[in-house]
């Protein structure tokens, strides 16, 4: 068995169906479920790289719309919040950018010009790139915000560390 897709609910769908098409994922089809419009995105033939379902979702009331890619505006995140053990769900979307060669830095300033390109506007960057193990690989990553506020990790392969250099975590 594998994780099927990932569901993001948003406050502008299109901004969202844009938002991931910077990480090459297409719209496959929209759809509604119940009242709220939806859209079905993939990447790879048939999702085999990655499938993202977008929940438009009203905007939150008092004003408080978790942000807007198309006019800039972005709520603000707390990113401690990411690792308070009292939270429970989802706690992010992460997306691989090792494919696109070089730094995660490098993929990362990529990535926003091409969104500075399409819709004129860059990234809010929450944190900026760092290395974490996992295990034995090293990983460059990074938290930036969608166009909706939601938190998506980037992340770039750094590479591996021999067997025996103390990889190991013992809980």
């Amino acid at each position: 068995m594998n994780a099927h897709h990932v569901a993001i609910k948003s406050t502008d769908i299109e901004a969202s169906i844009a938002f991931w098409s910077l990480f090459n994922y297409t719209l496959a089809t929209k759809f509604r479920s119940g009242s709220a419009r939806c859209a079905w995105l993939e990447k790879g033939e048939g999702g085999s790289e990655g499938r993202v379902e977008i929940l438009e979702v009203p905007p939150l009331s008092g004003g408080v719309n978790g942000g807007s890619f198309r006019s800039g505006e972005s709520r603000a995140v707390d990113l401690s919040l990411l690792q308070n053990e009292r939270i429970l769900g989802l706690n992010h979307v992460a997306v691989d950018l090792t494919s696109l060669g070089g730094s995660l830095t490098e993929a990362l300033d990529l990535v926003n010009r091409t969104s500075v390109e399409r819709f004129g506007l860059a990234f809010k960057v929450l944190s900026s790139p760092r290395q974490q193990m996992i295990g034995r690989k090293v990983w460059e990553v990074c938290y930036v915000e969608d166009n909706t506020g939601a938190v998506v990790e980037l992340l770039n392969e750094a590479g591996e560390m021999e067997e025996g250099m103390g990889s190991e975590v013992r809980w």
